[in-house]
């Protein structure tokens, strides 16, 4: 066998399957769509052929190069036939060939109306942005959340640091109120006995200097009634 064959050779270089893709043609049924034509110069392969691997890996469950070297060799054929595709390809694809061809033609013909780049594709890529917008903004609010349940409970934290400090200074405002009238400043304290003596003392010494003013007050008093008396008699004679 020669290396073409594996690389995805069609009825017409194979004229053993030629006979047989004419009878298959006929029997088969295939989706209005394969009638129309691409152009492949106006679609972007490298595009496709992203969509061609993973489609190959989710149908048989690994990465095959020979189906996805077969599906290419159709793509760069001058002459597209899809239902010469789908033929070639039931032998790998089986029952999920149809499917499989169907699609990729769908996104051919999409491709050539949106420059290049099937709409689907588009309109994916359009939705994985919006989703991850969605999660960019979910993140951020969730951050944002969380700076401000910290922010306030460093807040409370702060409130209940004044509080008590606040406890603290009216605790001692009130210790010295008490210290202050149970013994005012500058209030000397005596000893028992000690207040009755210089209570004494200072009542001694207020008669000492208070005796001698009082007599000679009174003998001033004395004179001043004696003289009033003596000039009262010399009015009466008179």
């Amino acid at each position: 066998m020669s290396g073409g064959f594996f690389r995805g050779t069609t009825s017409e270089q194979d004229t053993r399957f030629s006979d047989k893709s004419k009878k298959m043609k006929k029997s088969l049924k295939f989706p209005p769509h394969f009638d129309r034509k691409v152009n492949m110069n106006l679609v972007k392969r490298e595009v496709i052929s992203i969509w061609i691997r993973e489609q190959v890996i989710s149908v048989i469950g690994f990465e095959d190069e020979v189906i996805v070297g077969m599906v290419e060799n159709f793509l760069s054929s001058p002459d597209l036939d899809p239902k010469e595709m789908q033929i070639q390809l039931t032998g790998f694809l089986n029952t999920k060939t149809a499917k499989f061809v169907s699609e990729l033609w769908q996104l051919l013909l999409s491709a050539m109306d949106n420059d290049g780049i099937p709409k689907e594709f588009i309109e994916k890529k359009k939705e994985e942005l919006k989703a991850k917008k969605i999660e960019e903004e979910r993140i951020f609010n969730e951050i944002r959340k969380r700076q401000e349940m910290i922010q306030q409970a460093q807040q409370a934290q702060q409130q209940l640091i004044n509080a008590q400090n606040e406890m603290k200074y009216e605790s001692n405002n009130n210790n010295n109120g008490h210290n202050n009238t149970s013994q005012p400043v500058g209030l000397q304290v005596y000893e028992p006995g000690q207040a009755a003596r210089r209570t004494k003392r200072a009542r001694q010494s207020k008669w000492d200097t208070d005796e001698p003013i009082k007599a000679k007050d009174y003998n001033n008093n004395d004179n001043n009634n004696s003289a009033n008396d003596n000039n009262r008699n010399n009015d009466n004679n008179n």
